[in-house]
């Protein structure tokens, strides 16, 4: 077994994967795939298994392992409309990357749902899911002057990111601002204030994609179908009814 990290980087990404075909491997997981990303094409040129995790592709279909994203998001929108909001903000990822996509068409079905408007004036898509990101567009938001009591985040580091810009301008979470991430990533739980997030089932996730790769390897022809999981809402101290003075 060969584990890569490549940071995001395409470039990085293509290094690591010639170094993986020249060592003729014989299967792959993929975590990084874009929608329409060359990497699968690739994959199939070379006749190489590859199972997707945590991502799917446009157009031809390819196994993957995913969790229901637009209904994790579903999930958060509840929780703080339960709570008294209803002014919510977004901070999502890049839509070139199908979790992002499916969180952000998630936001809006819920706040459809809920009868409630889904304004594109403080929803924001960064280009990298990291904090950087995250406190970049919570800063725009918060410079718009537009009204929001609660940030929706796509993933944990936005909301990090979030957490510091709301800080910086003498906001307090959630007693101002509630604020949800998604992941539930390692020290989600020690961050000042623990975050509110979704949990997604990374060791399951492992274990069918290890499962469903090792099938495609003994049976290159065989089509098999794609698995989806379930997040689950861990509700921590980053949410509270909202500010009566916002």
């Amino acid at each position: 077994t060969v584990l890569a990290d490549t940071d995001n980087s395409m470039e990085t990404e293509r290094i690591v994967l010639d170094s993986l075909y020249s060592r003729q491997v014989d299967g792959l997981i993929l975590a990084t795939a874009l929608l329409n990303d060359d990497i699968v094409a690739e994959c199939r040129k070379r006749l190489v298994p590859f199972v997707l995790v945590n991502r799917t592709i446009s157009g031809a279909a390819a196994t993957s392992v995913v969790t229901n994203d637009s209904y994790g998001i579903r999930l958060a929108v509840e929780h703080l409309v339960e709570l008294g909001h209803r002014k919510l903000a977004y901070v999502g990822g890049p839509l070139n990357a199908s979790t992002s996509k499916s969180r952000h068409e998630g936001f809006r079905e819920a706040m459809t749902a809920h009868r409630l408007k889904a304004d594109p004036r403080i929803m924001y898509e960064c280009k990298s899911l990291t904090s950087d990101a995250g406190s970049t567009a919570c800063q725009s938001l918060i410079q718009s002057k537009r009204r929001f009591t609660a940030i929706v985040a796509a993933n944990d580091l936005l909301a990090l990111g979030c957490y510091a810009a709301l800080e910086a301008a003498g906001l307090k979470c959630p007693a101002d601002v509630s604020v949800t991430g998604y992941n539930d990533m390692p020290f989600a739980e020690h961050f000042a204030p623990p975050l509110t997030t979704l949990r997604i089932p990374l060791t399951e996730m492992g274990n069918q994609a290890a499962l469903l790769l090792l099938r495609k390897m003994r049976d290159p022809k065989t089509v098999l179908p794609s698995v989806q999981l379930q997040p689950s809402l861990v509700v921590r101290g980053s949410t509270a009814p909202p500010s009566r003075s916002r």
